[in-house]
């Protein structure tokens, strides 16, 4: 490893000892053996999910996001460059053109997002981007 890489033969072998409980590289969950400590990643289904929480999604049919970042910001920082204030100046909640048009909603529409802990209202942009039944609202705007 003079060169700061690893052999192959190295590789494999870890390769070897990560997978060496019979998943396949393509599993996401399962259960090995902790004592030869293969850590394998197991699914938990969220506590506020349609599955988890039906009653919850009668109520509130679509399910939120909130993590995207929008490239212009990091937290609130940079909002009061004028330049990258012109490229993205409000906060969007984004859906499919079909859940938007399920509910009436079309681009620039201002819409309530509403949950268990509070609501907003912020405008509206399809988007092909997001699945069916999902909005999308950016991280980091108050």
């Amino acid at each position: 490893m003079a060169n700061g890489r690893l052999p192959v033969r190295k590789i494999k072998e870890i390769l070897r000892l990560k997978y060496a409980c019979g998943l396949s590289k393509r599993e996401i969950a399962g259960s090995c053996n902790v004592a030869r400590s293969t850590v394998v990643p197991c699914y938990v289904e969220p506590s506020e999910s349609p599955i988890s929480s039906p009653e919850l999604a009668r109520k509130y049919p679509l399910i939120l996001t909130t993590g995207a970042r929008i490239p212009e910001y990091t937290h609130t920082q940079f909002r009061s460059v004028s330049r990258l204030h012109q490229s993205a100046p409000e906060p969007l909640a984004e859906v499919h053109p079909d859940t938007a048009r399920k509910y009436g909603i079309v681009d620039g529409d201002i819409i309530v997002v509403e949950t268990v802990r509070g609501q907003i209202g912020i405008k509206a942009k399809t988007t092909t981007d997001l699945m069916l039944e999902v909005v999308s609202i950016p991280h980091g705007w108050v």
